[in-house]
């Protein structure tokens, strides 16, 4: 499964599981920002005594590759999207992961 690397930068809420905020840098600088629950983006035990930023990793579906860029989807496998509504994005290769 492809992964795509992100910063935890906060814990946001208690509300089972637990959710945190975190951010994704395109290739074109832009930050993303994504509001989700602790086990889809890390397998550590985070909570609001946590240091961060933490790394993570966003599960998802690599639509292209090309001159070192991945388009990828992020709705697959877990219906993640960023707060602004966005699903798809435009990132180095260098952040995309197995995992």
């Amino acid at each position: 499964m492809i992964g795509v690397r992100i910063q935890i930068v906060r814990y946001a809420d208690d509300a089972q599981p637990g959710w945190v905020d975190c951010h994704l840098i395109d290739v074109h600088g832009r930050r993303w920002s994504f509001f989700e629950k602790v086990p889809i983006v890390t397998e550590a035990l985070l909570d609001e005594q946590s240091e961060y930023p933490q790394p993570g990793v966003i599960h998802c579906k690599l639509i292209s590759q090309c001159a070192g860029i991945a388009r990828i989807d992020t709705t697959e496998p877990w219906g993640v999207e960023s707060v602004e509504g966005e699903t798809q994005f435009d990132v180095p290769e260098s952040l995309l992961v197995e995992w």
